[in-house]
């Protein structure tokens, strides 16, 4: 039995609501799929900073070392140097965008403060380095 036949028989209920959900779908896949796709992208949730911090003259690790990102976060060095900042947030409350500046101030017992600036060039940034000079 064709459609036409079937539009024709007696044994037929509700034609009308069949071709109106097809044609609900038709539109739905032209028009609300796509704006779904564009108005959901991906919006990371976190910076993530990580990095070592070294004395400018000998290139040795700095222990305990304070690396704060502005308005970021504050990280301590580990016996090795290294460091990870990591700070989440909220999709809707994102303080930096990509080619932001981020200040950064480094400090260390016995050494003189770092302050920086760098550019924000992705949301995880990995193989920072701070060289700190002797007070």
């Amino acid at each position: 039995m064709g459609l036409l036949d079937w539009l024709n028989s007696s044994t037929r209920k509700n034609w009308h609501v069949v071709i109106l959900n097809v044609i609900m779908g038709i539109i739905m896949s032209i028009i609300i799929v796509p704006s779904v796709v564009y108005f959901t992208k991906v919006v990371p949730t976190k910076y993530e900073f990580s990095g070592k911090v070294v004395d400018i003259d000998t290139n040795e690790p700095i222990p305990s070392a304070e690396v704060l990102f502005l308005r970021i976060d504050l990280a301590r060095t580990d016996e090795g140097g290294g460091f990870r900042a990591v700070h989440r947030f909220r999709s809707d409350e994102l303080p930096f965008q990509i080619n932001d500046k981020i200040e950064v101030e480094v400090t260390a017992n016995g050494y003189l403060p770092y302050s920086e600036n760098f550019e924000l060039i992705n949301f995880k940034m990995d193989g920072l380095k701070f060289a700190l000079e002797k007070q």
